[in-house]
């Protein structure tokens, strides 16, 4: 099981290119962000890591990059929008993020591209009226219009049929210990996650740190929760839509989906769904069944992934089940944990999915309604009468988020 004392953290140092200066390379690829600085305007731009080029070239107001085929090159800003010259065929993507960070991701064909990326005259903004860049956080996909009610007709009577058994829902924890979504932290440093009134153990940093967590969340584990069945046989793997390096070789990525690895057959395949070297994570998959192979870029994204709306480049789509599903806002997509580098651009069987349900705030999620506090669990939202009893359930209101509570169902009061 993870155990939070042996997690080491990795710091990933920033490089810093000059004014002028040319930088020619065969398919260089940038294993950190590089930060370049421009003089007119004087601003910085940053080459994001996992991005190749066979040279760049720095001016005094652009930043010019001759892109190999089948790669991907990203450049962001966050003082200006940015705008892009010089493409032919390659497929690019302008995004805003909640921090006013404008990103471009160019993603090249079978032919090479020289894209020049020249900053624009105003700074993007993730509320829409940036100018030049536009907008590319997450949007919740729109309802569908509801249907004109039907006109009534007389009907027979029907016999009467068995009334059918609901779905039982999830189990609910017993008195006296954490809600259904919430981390907690043994007294020897392993985390759980509480699912259906039952603890799972996650076995190593890079399995729970795929799904978003942060150490901050877990809150102290109480006797009840020391005594909840552990679910041995249901530990927490990697996240659905994970990226991996297997390290049991080094060298073979795998896309996680439905708890199965599933390889590429070639390098095109990998670049023409929009996945990145730079997006793997060394994961040990030697014990994760194989799933089928992804030989082809035509079909859908495998389940997990996030790709984004092929006709308004705002909206973000989560591959689950067969459907896609939209995010209920931007606020919604973060609590998942996921960034907006995992994002790739959907293709025509992506978008051909039948849309599924809207996706609400992840469970184990504190939010600060109106100055009242809450804890999303099995979808409902359960009220803290006071903060005092937020704290003394060793929940931190600096991990509450500010939303709108109002169409979540009310799941009781945590004293």
């Amino acid at each position: 099981m993870l155990n939070i004392k042996f997690y080491l953290a990795l710091l990933v140092l920033a490089a810093l290119l000059v004014p002028g200066a040319a930088v020619v390379a065969a398919d260089l690829t940038y294993d950190a962000d590089v930060t370049i600085d421009l003089s007119d305007p004087d601003i910085n731009l940053t080459i994001e890591s996992g991005s190749e080029a066979t040279e760049v070239v720095v001016n005094a107001g652009t930043l010019v990059a001759t892109i190999p085929a089948s790669t991907t090159f990203t450049v962001s800003s966050p003082s200006r929008n940015l705008l892009t010259s010089g493409n032919s065929a390659a497929t690019i993507t302008t995004s805003c993020t909640a921090a006013n960070l404008a990103i471009i991701t160019v993603v090249t064909g079978s032919d090479a591209e020289t894209i020049t990326f020249t900053p624009a005259g105003l700074q993007c903004f993730s509320g829409g009226s940036g100018g030049g860049g536009g907008g590319g956080s997450p949007s919740p996909a729109p309802a569908p219009a509801p249907s004109p009610a039907p006109t009534p007709t007389p009907a027979p009577t029907p016999s009467p049929t068995p009334t059918p058994t609901p779905a039982p829902g999830p189990t609910p924890a017993p008195a006296g210990a954490h809600a259904n979504g919430t981390l907690i932290l043994d007294i020897d440093g392993t985390i759980y996650l509480i699912v259906n009134g039952a603890k799972r153990g996650f076995r190593n940093p890079e399995e729970y740190m795929s799904h978003g967590y942060k150490f901050s969340q877990a809150v102290p584990a109480s006797d009840t929760d020391r005594s909840l069945p552990n679910e041995a046989q249901a530990v927490e793997k990697a996240l659905d839509g994970t990226l991996a390096l297997d390290k049991t070789d080094g060298r073979t990525i795998y896309m996680v989906a439905n708890g199965q690895k599933r390889g590429f057959t070639s390098a095109d395949v990998f670049f023409a769904l929009g996945y990145k070297f730079s997006q793997a994570v060394p994961i040990d998959l030697s014990d994760y069944p194989a799933g089928a192979v992804i030989d082809s870029s035509a079909p859908a994204h495998p389940d997990g992934a996030l790709v984004l709306d092929k006709t308004d480049g705002r909206t973000v789509w989560w591959i689950l089940n067969g459907q896609r599903k939209g995010f209920q806002s931007l606020e919604v997509f973060n609590t998942y944990g996921f960034a907006l580098g995992k994002i790739v651009p959907a293709n025509d069987s992506d978008m051909a999915l039948p849309e599924g349900a809207v996706v609400k705030f992840r469970d184990g999620t504190l939010v600060n309604d109106n100055g009242v506090y809450h804890l999303i669990s099995d979808g409902m939202k359960k009220r803290f009468p006071h903060v005092d009893n937020l704290t003394l359930n060793g929940y931190k209101a600096a991990n509450a988020i500010t939303a709108d509570l109002s169409t979540y169902s009310d799941g009781g009061v945590i004293e």
